[in-house]
């Protein structure tokens, strides 16, 4: 059973230093004749090692973009402090800070809440005048 269907399943050894993807790459062509006279319900699959080693390979595939930004990321804040141990300072402490700005409001009484957005607008009034 392979995904939970009957299967019926072909082994088969590769003798010399021929490897499994390459045998793969030559049978698969020559089975798609076979493939489109199969009825609907019907599949021939590639198994074994290069099935699991797309698996690998998609795993790897979906961090890739977020890799890619991270890299980015700090690249450019390297740039902009010119200092790896300031970049160090910012991203240690970025989390603190979003803790802070997020959760903490969020607890507040709505009193607090409300007096401390009053006496913002206060403060810029007096600004403009």
């Amino acid at each position: 059973m392979r995904n939970r269907l009957p299967t019926i399943t072909g082994r088969g050894d590769i003798v010399g230093s021929v490897q499994a993807r390459d045998v793969t790459a030559r049978i698969d062509p020559g089975l798609d004749p076979i493939r489109a006279d199969l009825p609907e319900d019907y599949h021939i699959e590639v198994g074994g090692a290069v099935e699991g080693s797309r698996k690998g390979q998609q795993s790897v595939v979906a961090v890739v973009p977020v890799m890619v930004m991270v890299i980015v990321v700090v690249t450019l804040l390297m740039i902009q402090l010119q200092s790896v141990s300031r970049t160090l300072l910012v991203l240690l402490t970025a989390p603190l800070g979003l803790i802070g700005v997020t959760a903490l409001p969020a607890r507040l009484p709505r009193t607090v809440r409300i007096r401390r957005h009053a006496g913002s607008d206060r403060a810029r009034r007096d600004d403009h005048a």
